[in-house]
């Protein structure tokens, strides 16, 4: 496991990067942009697919969506997809409430199964 900083850390597994959040239970204004950062390094060739452990994730506000939509389509340009593990129930509503539910690979499965 390597941690990028306090809030984020990823895991290289063949050619997909698992990415969790354990220092945050919000993607939004106050911590969008160091994760903006150093999730645009994590988009390059040698990804295949993006993973995000969601489940320590509570909230997102208009900055989180947007940073997610502006990661989702860097990684869609790049041929990489990218998925949203672990969505809790209620940041689920707020996909939804946006209609975004559909834009995004939204699963609530095992990594295992994401396959």
């Amino acid at each position: 496991m390597e941690t990028i900083n306090k809030i984020i850390t990823s895991k290289k597994i063949n050619d997909t990067c698992i990415v969790r959040f354990p220092g945050i239970n919000k993607l939004n204004i106050i911590n969008s942009d160091i994760i903006e950062s150093e999730m645009l390094k994590l988009i390059n060739p040698s990804n295949s697919r993006i993973v995000f452990d969601m489940q320590e994730i509570e909230f997102i506000d208009s900055t989180g969506f947007r940073l997610l939509l502006k990661l989702k389509k860097k990684a869609s340009f790049n041929n990489i997809d990218l998925v949203l593990m672990y969505i809790r129930k209620e940041v689920l509503e707020l996909f939804a409430l946006l209609d975004l539910e559909y834009e995004f690979d939204l699963r609530k499965t095992t990594l295992k199964q994401a396959s």
